[in-house]
Order: structure tokens, then C-alpha cells, then sequence
């Protein structure tokens, strides 16, 4: 099991049942609104993406990339690096615990049961045809 690294981001249901995001300070708010924005209310999206920064940590694969509806995301051994996809000037980087951490978080946000944790990551794994990285965490 790694290190447990703290996320800087609290989620939170808006007044219209939507996930929302609180970064601690602004060095968090660009991953708080990559969940928000574009993972949105879809564990599997948030599941493939801690999934590829647990491949990219181990050295099973070199690199991850990924761009949604907000946000373009870069995943190597550096951290996870995001752009907004409409504003050239709000970016974050965050190492891959950082990362990591608010993947688990957004999980157990979305996912607030075990037994709901536990039927998506099947989900995951029967379609992925492999083990989830972090199945013992989630």
C-alpha cells in the first residue's frame, strides 16, 4: 500500500445534486474541476485514470494521456500535469501520490458504498480484462 498522501480538494454535491469542488488554495482547483468538469458522475473514468497513474508509477507504461470535455491531461513519472482546454494560463501539476489521492477521494465521493465500489471496479476489471492497480483501495 503507498503512502497515504492527503488531497488538497474536498468534494461536495452543488445545490443541483452536481459534484462540486473546494480546493484547499489555487494550486489544487485545476484537478478539483478535472473531476468536476469532466470526470464528472463517471467511476469508470475515474477508475481508468488511477489506474494509469499506478501503471505509470510502477513502469508498466511510460506515459498516459488523456483529454476531456475541460481538460487535457499528461501523465508521466513527473506527476500529472493539466491544461484547461479553453484557458492557456490555468494549469496544475501534481506528483502521482498528489494525484492519486484525489482519484481515491473522488471514488469514494461518487462511489460512497463498498458494495457500490466494489460492483464498479468488476465492471472495470471484467472490461479492462485485468486487475485494478489499486483494488485494495478501493
Amino acid at each position: 500500500m503507498a503512502d497515504r498522501v492527503m488531497s488538497g480538494v474536498t468534494f461536495y454535491r452543488d445545490e443541483y445534486g452536481g459534484p462540486a469542488a473546494r480546493p484547499r488554495d489555487d494550486s489544487w482547483s485545476a484537478i478539483g474541476s478535472l473531476m468536476t468538469s469532466d470526470v464528472q458522475n463517471v467511476a469508470t473514468w475515474a477508475l481508468r485514470l488511477l489506474a494509469w497513474i499506478d501503471d505509470v508509477a510502477a513502469g508498466r507504461s511510460a506515459g498516459e494521456s488523456w483529454q476531456g470535455n475541460s481538460w487535457q491531461v499528461e501523465i508521466d513519472r513527473a506527476g500529472v500535469h493539466l491544461q484547461d482546454l479553453h484557458s492557456d494560463d490555468w494549469t496544475g501539476t501534481h506528483t502521482l501520490a498528489e494525484a492519486r489521492a484525489v482519484l481515491l477521494e473522488y471514488l469514494r465521493f461518487l462511489l460512497p458504498g463498498p458494495d457500490e465500489r466494489r460492483s464498479e471496479l468488476a465492471t472495470w476489471e471484467r472490461d479492462e480484462g485485468r486487475d485494478h492497480p489499486s483494488r485494495a483501495e478501493i
